[in-house]
């Protein structure tokens, strides 16, 4: 679907309009008119004019080039690099017809044959700054750090306020793990387009991996002032508020995505973990619930929706949705141990005892499968199996010691010499 062009656009479009009806026969004139309705986004419109103008005059080098252009604006790549080609034919010392090749076979991701074309375009215009951008954008591409960022740094040189240049700089240097550097290009940046909320979002993200949270918050904050709908950043807002302890301020930034789309699962999801994490089990059930009906897929709403179900006794639901959160992800421990809880307390420990032991399977370090299985190897009277689980389990979680002290389930093991023993070492 086309973007609904401005006021000043459909103007510009009406004056070009008049200039062809007036005089339907000059190239010139269907050409300017045919770039306006491309302008606009009307790029069917446009090809139709843009192929008349070239016909009408083909020995016309700008006909080929925004002929091309209007068609890989429609992703009609190779048309328009054929385009771009004849068109340069015309004028072999042309620069723009070898940026224009480049591009094509940019966005067709054949890197090489690109940046032999922008060092071609180069060599025809050396302080041609979109140029040395574009060749920075195919040496990142191709993973050439040192050679990326003097091409961006060349082009800022010549075009010090071109502010995509910076942001393509930046991306590269995030890329690189060059946060701090990275964030002092996007302030850059921003003092030449403060009205660009990915920037904003950018920054807020170099920040975040420099652990400047604080910061941070304040930069996710602007981009969505500029654009409420970035979906992700309410979630990345969300999780550092968190992280600095603001959990009101994280519910509030959850519950505002949610109003801005009602089908975010992943907000609704974090909203439904801050919710149970404070013991307000009736809500973050419904929260969970409303996750899992737009998304079914997500694994660990269902995993969390089993939890919020069985914190609220009703077992036969939670254990629905623990097994739907194994159909989704068979590897998660934590899921097939709180499935071992939950059939423990409908069947017994014959029953869970092979959910604590996949669980222990996936990851052998994991402490609390551990002292799960020796609480059930206990109570079913096999109490060196019990010991050995406890050993393990205290020895990767020591907090499981005072656990061990007051836990009714180990009570077969208390007269035993080797549990009396955990307690002297």
């Amino acid at each position: 679907m086309s973007a609904i062009p401005s006021h000043d656009t459909e103007a510009t479009l009406l004056h070009f309009r008049r200039q062809f009806a007036e005089r339907p026969n000059d190239a010139s004139a269907r050409m300017r008119f045919g770039n306006a309705l491309a302008e606009a986004g009307y790029l069917q419109e446009a090809i139709v004019h843009l192929r008349a103008a070239l016909q009408m005059e083909p020995a016309n080098v700008l006909a080929y080039f925004n002929l091309g252009q209007a068609l890989q604006r429609l992703n009609e790549l190779e048309p328009a690099y054929q385009l771009y080609e004849q068109g340069g034919r015309l004028a072999p010392q042309e620069a723009r017809s070898y940026l224009l090749r480049g591009n094509a076979r940019f966005l067709q991701s054949r890197f090489q044959e690109a940046l032999e074309l922008f060092q071609a375009a180069l060599a025809r215009d050396p302080a041609w700054a979109e140029a040395w951008n574009n060749l920075g954008n195919v040496y990142a591409r191709l993973n050439n750090d040192e050679q990326a960022e003097a091409s961006y740094r060349r082009a800022h040189e010549l075009a010090p306020t071109f502010a995509p240049i910076l942001d393509n700089w930046a991306g590269m240097l995030r890329h690189a793990g060059r946060f701090k550097e990275a964030a002092e290009l996007y302030q850059k940046l921003l003092k030449l387009d403060p009205a660009k909320p990915e920037a904003f979002r950018d920054l807020a993200d170099c920040l975040l991996m420099q652990r400047k949270f604080t910061a941070a918050v304040e930069f996710y904050k602007k981009c969505l002032e500029l654009d409420p709908h970035q979906n992700e950043v309410y979630l990345r807002l969300g999780k550092t508020l968190e992280e600095i302890g603001k959990r009101a301020q994280a519910l509030a930034v959850y519950k505002k995505a949610v109003e801005v789309d009602g089908g975010n699962s992943e907000a609704l999801y974090q909203w439904a973990n801050l919710l149970s994490d404070s013991d307000r089990r009736q809500e973050a059930l419904a929260l969970y619930q409303r996750c899992v009906a737009i998304n079914p897929q997500h694994a660990k709403a269902q995993h969390n929706l089993g939890a919020a179900l069985f914190k609220l006794k009703r077992v036969e639901e939670a254990l629905a949705a623990y097994r739907q959160a194994l159909t989704l992800d068979p590897q998660d421990h934590l899921a097939h141990n709180n499935l071992g809880h939950a059939l423990l307390v409908q069947s017994g420990v014959d029953a869970a005892r092979p959910a604590f032991l996949k669980a222990l399977e996936l990851d052998p370090n994991y402490a609390t499968a551990h002292y799960n299985l020796a609480c059930i190897e206990a109570i079913s009277g096999h109490e060196q199996k019990a010991i050995a689980y406890l050993k393990e389990a205290i020895r990767l979680g020591p907090h499981f010691l005072q656990r061990a002290a007051e836990d009714s389930d180990l009570d077969n093991l208390r007269h035993k010499p080797a549990f009396c023993a955990l307690f002297k070492s």
